[in-house]
């Protein structure tokens, strides 16, 4: 394994690592203030950066870091009692057009159509 590859590896850790303060305070609090439509919402966008990045043969693990952690928190965000119905029209609305959005913009997903490619 090269230097480069193991400052991406370490750059993923590292990011999944900003997640546990949050964890814990969410634990702490039995999550006031936050709300699961809100992380999910951020982990769906994380993740299909993440799978557009692998697709690329890109620096995916960053992103994979915040993936993951969004993953965590969203879960212990369940596990305190937010519950995903309540989900507002915008989010659903904004995660539906950023699928959308990269389903359309990204070489992988379309063959290279969408990119002007033939």
């Amino acid at each position: 394994m090269n230097p480069h590859d193991l400052l991406k590896l370490a750059g993923g850790v590292m990011a999944l690592g900003l997640f546990v303060p949050m964890i814990v305070e969410i634990v702490r609090t039995r999550g006031a203030g936050q709300s699961f439509a809100t992380w999910g919402l951020w982990t769906a966008l994380d993740s299909m950066l993440t799978i557009t990045l692998w697709q690329q043969h890109g620096n995916y693990l960053l992103s994979l870091g915040f993936a993951m952690g969004g993953v965590f928190l969203s879960a212990v965000l369940l596990a305190q009692g937010d519950r995903p119905g309540a989900i507002r029209q915008l989010q659903a609305a904004v995660a539906l057009v950023a699928v959308f959005a990269v389903g359309c913009s990204a070489d992988g997903w379309t063959g290279g159509r969408a990119a002007g490619g033939s």
